[in-house]
């Protein structure tokens, strides 16, 4: 998928017919959602309690990792995009 953001800021605005409308809307509204998911995500990290005991703050570490994982993944079932190596 081509970078939402360069193909708005490219489109001609003189000429509205050289871009998809819908196809735009429907892409812009796409990235926003995944990126509301992934604010969401930070804004959990951030906001949760940080353990001090060595024992729970590596359950800690391995949870949010878990969810890391597990919302990248969701974003690689829900597009045709190929998933990066680690």
């Amino acid at each position: 998928m081509t970078d939402i953001v360069e193909r708005l800021k490219s489109w001609d605005r003189c000429y509205p017919g050289n871009i998809n409308v819908e196809t735009a809307v429907d892409d812009a509204t796409n990235e926003i959602t995944r990126l509301r998911k992934y604010e969401e995500l930070v804004r959990f990290i951030a906001n949760d309690y940080h353990e001090l005991s060595y024992d729970k703050a590596q359950w800690q570490r391995d949870d949010w990792k878990k969810r890391c994982k597990k919302l990248i993944e969701e974003h690689y079932e829900d597009t045709s995009s190929i998933r990066p190596s680690p």
